[in-house]
């Protein structure tokens, strides 16, 4: 799925019950620079942790997303920091 800003999401898995839907997904997107030190060498991946999002509800159920957010190391400054999802509000954990 290519959403209008061009950012790009995998979803893996979609789950309706009779409270609401959940779905699990990724964001394909990687980043090519490090946004602390903004070195010029590509991060490297530092494993992934998972993080839920609400999202409007739809025919009057609950929906959750569940997201594979990957988190990376810097080469150069040594940083690890979480790839940013362009599409959530990381205060409120909901969509944007």
């Amino acid at each position: 799925m290519v959403l209008k800003d061009g950012s790009k999401w995998r979803v893996t898995d979609v789950v309706s019950s009779g409270q609401g839907v959940h779905a699990h997904a990724a964001f394909t997107a990687l980043l090519v620079s490090c946004p602390k030190c903004t070195s010029d060498r590509r991060p490297r991946r530092y494993g992934e942790v998972d993080s839920t999002y609400r999202d409007t509800p739809f025919l009057g159920r609950q929906v959750a997303v569940t997201v594979s957010v990957q988190r990376f190391r810097c080469h150069d400054c040594g940083q690890a920091f979480f790839q940013e999802l362009t599409d959530m509000d990381g205060k409120r954990r909901m969509t944007a």
